[in-house]
């Protein structure tokens, strides 16, 4: 009977494990998004205009950012349990901090505390993977990892907005810091770094000074990390603050409403993902699925910015089709391990993330700032209110980092899925 009772548990464990850190990357999802439906109580409650908003809600990829270099060695030094279920601490202190700030100060390091808890759950997913799930099922556990996210994303836009409207947002934030506080026992309880058994000789290392300055010295970690931040900065900036504003004050559409349409750029990054890495597998190309993506990312911009009240279905179209560009992101990961040393693979992931990051943490004040310059200072319930053209004129600043990326990317040499830099 004992044996029998062990089988079973030896067979779902570590996916009750993965689970629970990918969840984790959920809420992390969801929290990068989350101030995207109450950017006008946001301002309203701290008394700011956009800049401020845009310069407050950054402080989430600060901290983000930084910590995605120093994190595989964090948790290769102290296993992913612990990482991840003080991850999850970290989230809920934040949430925390933001719930009850009363001041700009206290809620930028709420923000600040957030994004250090939720730079981790991507990575130590993929850890717990590596350690216990079958080696031959990692790119599908990868796949599984980005999806949630998206999902994340999703539950974050008309889902939150609902909430909102019945819920006051600290009392939701609050809500999300309890979630976060469980979700740490949970990971603590039942996550187990590795499999019990005879250690194994670990594998050589590169001393970590000498593998950065390789990676650091490629120029095509440059070109494609620069690459990737100019795409990634304008949606992920949009997305997390901007869009649902845009519709309730440029087409005077519900909270709820708004949230609904704004998700339609997740579920084309949901759909584009796996879709853009199984045509790059498929056609053994990388450049031209990310070049293919970033051209119609360009007209996106192009008609969100310059094309004025665009009929609800075809805006609904546009957000899509922003969504379904973006999914080469996961092109760009193996790009760049292509054109690094594998056992630098983790280095240059991290350069890449860090400077994507830092990317959206750039643009949301820059929108902000725009947006106060074509300000005429109506107010609406205590909060500024902005035009439609003032946003369409402040988007340009997209489609002309779009075609900054395009531009970068015509000199990258293409690997056809192979490695071409060696140890």
């Amino acid at each position: 009977m004992t044996l029998a009772r062990g089988r079973p548990r030896a067979a779902y464990l570590p996916w009750v494990m993965f689970a629970l850190a990918t969840s984790l990357y959920t809420y992390a999802f969801l929290q990068r998004v989350a101030p995207n439906v109450v950017v006008d109580q946001l301002m309203r409650d701290f008394g700011v205009t956009a800049a401020l908003l845009g310069n407050l809600s950054a402080f989430y990829f600060y901290s983000y950012a930084g910590l995605q270099i120093p994190l595989g060695i964090v948790l290769d030094r102290f296993g992913a349990r612990a990482v991840l279920a003080g991850a999850a601490i970290l989230c809920a202190a934040g949430s925390f901090l933001f719930a009850w700030a009363d001041n700009l100060a206290i809620a930028a390091l709420g923000q600040l505390l957030i994004g250090a808890g939720a730079g981790v759950p991507f990575v130590g997913a993929l850890v717990i993977a590596r350690a216990w799930l079958p080696a031959d099922r990692f790119a599908f556990v990868t796949g599984l990892v980005m999806f949630s996210g998206m999902a994340g994303a999703l539950l974050g836009q008309a889902p939150l907005a609902a909430l909102v409207e019945v819920v006051p947002w600290r009392g939701v934030f609050e809500a999300l810091a309890v979630f976060a506080l469980a979700w740490a026992a949970m990971l603590w309880l039942l996550v187990r770094d590795r499999p019990a058994g005879p250690a194994t000789a670990a594998a050589p290392r590169v001393r970590l000074l000498t593998g950065m300055g390789r990676v650091l010295l490629s120029r095509h970690t440059w070109l494609i990390s620069l690459y990737g931040a100019l795409i990634a900065g304008p949606i992920l900036s949009f997305v997390s603050l901007w869009s649902v504003a845009y519709l309730m004050q440029g087409y005077g559409l519900t909270r709820s409403d708004a949230a609904f349409y704004s998700s339609m750029v997740m579920v084309g990054w949901g759909v584009g993902a796996p879709l853009a890495g199984y045509v790059a597998d498929r056609l053994r190309r990388r450049k031209g699925p990310m070049l293919a993506g970033a051209f119609l990312a360009l007209a996106m911009w192009l008609a969100l910015a310059l094309l004025p009240d665009l009929p609800l279905g075809a805006l609904m179209v546009v957000f899509f089709l922003l969504g379904l560009s973006n999914g080469g992101m996961g092109v760009m990961f193996a790009f760049l391990r292509e054109h690094n040393p594998p056992a630098l693979g983790s280095t240059a992931t991290g350069v890449f993330n860090t400077i994507c990051m830092f990317s959206p943490a750039a643009f949301q004040p820059l929108v902000g700032y725009l947006l106060d310059l074509g300000w005429d200072g109506t107010m609406a319930a205590g909060a500024p209110l902005y035009a439609g053209s003032a946003f369409r004129a402040a988007f340009l600043v997209y489609p002309l980092a779009v075609a900054t990326a395009i531009a970068l990317a015509l000199p990258l040499r293409e690997t056809r899925g192979q490695q071409v830099v060696r140890e």
